[in-house]
């Protein structure tokens, strides 16, 4: 039962990062659409601390798939620092909780 509770537990970041990923990329296919229809637009802060939260890569691939954003400094450099800032948090959560084989 525990060794169940493990295997999913272990699943649930790469869900979370999947789900946050494709509303951030639905978001920027929507906020472009109202954009050229004139209809209500996400608002930017928005956009941006979802990319942070997800790590960005729903965000950069709907700036490329859609055209979107892609002239504000601002989406690129906070949707790429996401991206690799939640790397470097991932690494450091492994090397701090994870034993190193050999360490006493």
């Amino acid at each position: 039962m525990l060794e169940t509770l493990t295997q999913a537990a272990a699943k649930l970041p790469g869900i979370y990062y999947i789900v946050l990923n494709l509303v951030l990329f639905a978001l920027m296919g929507w906020d472009k659409l109202s954009a050229l229809q004139g209809w209500w637009r996400v608002p930017e802060k928005r956009l941006l601390l979802l990319g942070v939260l997800s790590a960005g890569l729903g965000g950069l691939a709907g700036m490329q798939l859609f055209h979107h954003k892609t002239r504000k400094p601002v989406f690129w450099a906070v949707f790429t620092a996401a991206f690799f800032g939640h790397i470097a948090l991932w690494f450091l959560l492994c090397h701090l909780l994870v034993p190193t084989p050999g360490a006493v």
